[in-house]
């Protein structure tokens, strides 16, 4: 009986060692989040950049946990990659409006903005890979390209005196890629 008392001492001062360890271990690997540092890169990018709404980036970066433990670059990265699934996406929303058979002036302007967002998933793919390779110039251009083609295809919904569906995310793609060129500015 003496025995396995003395057994279960050692049992539970064990287990609970073992759950010291582990939660140490674990705060120190990042899986508890620190979302400080994306918070702080928001935080001046919202000031930098009025485009960006401080909410709207804390969300983008919790949708990647990548961004946990991410410098500035790495930020950067990572708003340019959410970016360009979002042009992409955009591709498919286009698609299925073109599908439901617009009046012929929206048709123009959504196949207008097809392919603005088409060629711009070749320039987003081209700013990841200038971020990568620090040509930062490089990268700012062609995430501005972005951003410019995004005005552009709203823009045009205006010039052609039609109600724009696609308000929301061109404002989205502008603030995206905002967000990679403002952020890509405070990287080293």
């Amino acid at each position: 009986m003496k025995h396995s008392s003395s057994s279960t001492t050692i049992s539970t001062i064990l287990l609970s060692l073992l759950l010291l360890f582990l939660t140490i271990h674990l705060t120190h690997v990042g899986a508890i989040p620190n979302i400080q540092g994306y918070q702080a890169t928001c935080k001046s990018a919202a000031v930098a950049n009025p485009v960006i709404n401080y909410d709207f980036c804390v969300l983008t970066f919790q949708s990647d946990p990548k961004s946990v433990d991410a410098d500035t670059r790495g930020l950067a990265r990572i708003a340019a990659l959410i970016s360009f699934n979002h042009y992409n996406d955009v591709t498919f929303n286009i698609q299925d409006l073109l599908g439901k058979s617009p009046d012929p002036a929206t048709k123009f302007c959504l196949e207008q903005c097809m392919s603005l967002y088409k060629s711009m998933l070749d320039r987003l793919a081209e700013a990841m890979d200038a971020i990568n390779l620090k040509h930062d110039e490089t990268a700012k251009g062609l995430l501005k390209t972005a951003t410019e083609a995004a005005k552009k295809c709203e823009a045009g919904f205006g010039k052609a005196g039609e109600a724009s569906p696609l308000t929301q995310v061109n404002h989205d793609s502008v603030e995206l890629s905002s967000m990679a060129l403002t952020i890509l500015g405070f990287a080293n």
